[in-house]
């Protein structure tokens, strides 16, 4: 939950954060995205992701309140589910 409201503030502050997302222990996803946008519903946090991997198309980052998991969609490198997510460089001494 505090990193998903923490990503929230820093897109209110116009700060895009850059991620970390890994699914660990396994590592089925190791790979740093950008947060640009999110969108609020009772049950679910919606963030657009700039990813890399795909420049031309916004990736979809859902974090789940009830679960209290981020989850990502399947793609070309991960087969989809649940995550975890860190945020790179959050300030000037980390």
């Amino acid at each position: 939950v505090k990193m998903a409201e923490q990503l929230q503030r820093a897109i209110k502050r116009n700060r895009p954060p850059i991620i970390h997302l890994v699914r660990f222990p396994s590592l089925s996803i190791n790979h740093a995205a950008v947060v640009f946008a999110a969108r609020e519903t009772p049950d679910e946090i919606h963030f657009s992701v700039y990813d890399p991997y795909d420049p031309t198309t916004p990736a979809p980052l859902t974090f789940n309140r009830k679960e209290r998991r981020f989850h990502f969609p399947a793609n070309d490198y991960f087969v989809g589910g649940w995550i975890n997510v860190y945020e790179i460089h959050s300030s000037w001494n980390y």
